[in-house]
C-alpha cells in the first residue's frame, strides 16, 4: 500500500493509508490481513492516535469496510462504506437452495449478519439511487432498522456507481471529526465465529454451537460489570478501568 500525508506548517495532520489487499479477494483472508499489517506498520513509524482511525471504501472497498468494520467494531472511530455488497445470495443471483452444510458458512462472508455491531461505532453509508448496489444498501438498511441499530444513510439522487461530490465532502468531514471514546462503557457484540471474537474489552473464547449467532451485551457502571450472553461457552473481560463486581445473566 501507500500513504499520503497532509502537512501543516509544523506537523503532520493526518495520513490516508491505501492498502493493496494482496489481490482481488474482496478484502478477505490475505486482504483483511493486509489492512491490519499496513496499519500496524504505520503505527510503528508514526504517532498515530488509536482513537482517530476511520475506515472508508467504495464498491469492493465498501464490502471490505462492511466486513472489516463490523467484524472488528472496537478498532475504528467511524466506518463509511459506499455502494458495497453485504450478502451473497441476492448479489450472486442464487436460485437453488444451498446445501445444509454450506448455508451456515455464509455467516463468514455476509456482513449483513453483523449489522448490530454498528451499535459500537458510528456508521455512515452511501449509495446512488441509480446504482445496482442500491439493492444491497436497502438490504442493510432493513436489517439495521429491524435491529434498531443507529446509522447515517445517504442516497444520492440521480447518481450511479460513483460518489456524488457533495455527499463525499459531507462524509469526509464526518470522518475527520469522529473520535473513538477512550473508554467504552457498553459493548454490544455479535459474531458467528471465533475468527472475529473481540470488541473493545470483551473477547469471546468459546461458543456453545459453532456458526450460530453468538452475542454479548456488557455494560460497565462505576465498579460493576453486567453481562448477558447468547451461545457463549467462555469469554474474557478486560475492562478499561478497575472493577470489583461482575454479574452474568
Amino acid at each position: 500500500g501507500w500513504l499520503r500525508g497532509n502537512f501543516g506548517a509544523d506537523k503532520l495532520q493526518y495520513f490516508a493509508l491505501y492498502p493493496y489487499g494482496r489481490g482481488n479477494n474482496g478484502w478477505r483472508w490475505a486482504g483483511e490481513q493486509d489492512v491490519f499489517e499496513a496499519l500496524d506498520d504505520l503505527k510503528s513509524r508514526f504517532p498515530i492516535d488509536p482513537n482517530r482511525i476511520s475506515l472508508r471504501g467504495f464498491s469492493m472497498g465498501a464490502h471490505g469496510v462492511w466486513h472489516i468494520g463490523l467484524q472488528h467494531p472496537g478498532v475504528w472511530s467511524e466506518i463509511s462504506p459506499g455502494a458495497g455488497f453485504v450478502e451473497t445470495k441476492i448479489y450472486r443471483g442464487f436460485k437453488a437452495p444451498l446445501p445444509a452444510w454450506q448455508e451456515p458458512l455464509l455467516h463468514f462472508y455476509d456482513p449483513i449478519d453483523y449489522a448490530e455491531n454498528a451499535r459500537n461505532l458510528p456508521l455512515f453509508h452511501y449509495v446512488g439511487d441509480q446504482d445496482t448496489f442500491v439493492i444491497q444498501h436497502d438490504l442493510m438498511e432493513k436489517r439495521l432498522s429491524e435491529t434498531s441499530t443507529p446509522r447515517k444513510s445517504v442516497v444520492a439522487r440521480g447518481v450511479g456507481h460513483r460518489y456524488e461530490p457533495g455527499a463525499l465532502k459531507t462524509l469526509v468531514t464526518e470522518l475527520g471529526a469522529a473520535v473513538r471514546p477512550a473508554q467504552a462503557d457498553n459493548v454490544d457484540f455479535v459474531t458467528y465465529t471465533l475468527r472475529w471474537n473481540t470488541c473493545r474489552w470483551v473477547t469471546i473464547t468459546g461458543q456453545t454451537t459453532g456458526w450460530k449467532r453468538t452475542a454479548v451485551k456488557a455494560s460497565l457502571s462505576a465498579d460493576t460489570i453486567h453481562v448477558s450472553t447468547e451461545n457463549v461457552a467462555a469469554l474474557q473481560l478486560h475492562p478499561e478501568k478497575s472493577v470489583t463486581k461482575i454479574f452474568i445473566d
